[in-house]
């Protein structure tokens, strides 16, 4: 338990245990072979430790001491050129943090998280939009463009984070499992520097990783953008607008 927190809380600071160590206020000398040693459970910390790592970190000493009732799975990156393991890691124990807190508070309001979309399987690219057509229709979304895109997927069972991200970063999806015996949560994560705008077609791009079945024989990435094209702005909506219909 104090291991796995530790690590997390690291990370999401951006340190590695190199970095840890020289960083590490009012504990003495910790090495970085010890603080592994920590994360692995293969030795705790004194108090004086505990307490500069808590400092260090910046993170209330109960912190250490609180069970996991999550982990990340499938994790799926959107990555621009440069982005680092170190960006990523930071990225995930960030995401990790935030959601604990998030499903720790549905917990004690007694909520449920809804039960989203199933994974379908696509045979051609051009099956992304009529994807994009039935999720639609099984949400009851009608042929408009959607007013709020983080609502709507909060709604439907998907959790929705938006906070900044590094240069190499700009979004990702991903699964929670929880300790407890019930369904993974689904989560999809966009950079709070975009506008509204790209951060919409994020939404629904990420959105499509999560409907599209990964064992689709189909370049996924393509069958995303349309599906995501076609989610935001059905071909029917676009007609009526291009085209009036004269009475």
């Amino acid at each position: 338990m104090f291991g796995q927190r530790l690590k997390l809380a690291r990370k999401k600071a951006g340190l590695s245990l190199r970095d840890l160590s020289a960083q590490l206020e009012g504990g003495g000398r910790v090495s970085a072979q010890a603080l592994g040693k920590y994360e692995r459970g293969e030795m705790m910390p004194s108090s004086r430790v505990l307490m500069a790592l808590s400092k260090t970190l910046g993170v209330p000493l109960r912190y250490f001491m609180s069970p996991m009732g999550a982990e990340l799975a499938d994790v799926d990156f959107r990555k621009k050129a440069g982005s680092s393991v170190r960006d990523r890691a930071r990225v995930e124990a960030a995401v990790l943090d935030h959601v604990e807190r998030y499903l720790t508070i549905e917990e004690i309001l007694g909520l449920e998280s809804a039960i989203p979309f199933e994974p379908v399987n696509l045979s051609s690219v051009d099956g992304g939009e009529g994807l994009a057509d039935r999720v639609r229709e099984a949400w009851g979304l009608g042929g408009d463009p959607i007013p709020d895109m983080t609502e709507l997927l909060e709604e439907r069972g998907v959790k929705i984070f938006v906070i900044g991200l590094p240069g190499g970063v700009s979004g990702l999806t991903c699964l929670i499992k929880r300790s407890t015996n019930r369904l993974p949560v689904p989560v999809i994560v966009v950079n709070k520097d975009s506008n509204i705008e790209r951060r919409r077609m994020s939404l629904a791009h990420e959105l499509a990783h999560r409907v599209i079945d990964a064992k689709s024989s189909v370049d996924e990435e393509k069958a995303a953008m349309r599906f995501a094209g076609a989610f935001l702005m059905p071909a029917a909506h676009i007609k009526a607008i291009v085209m009036p219909r004269s009475d």
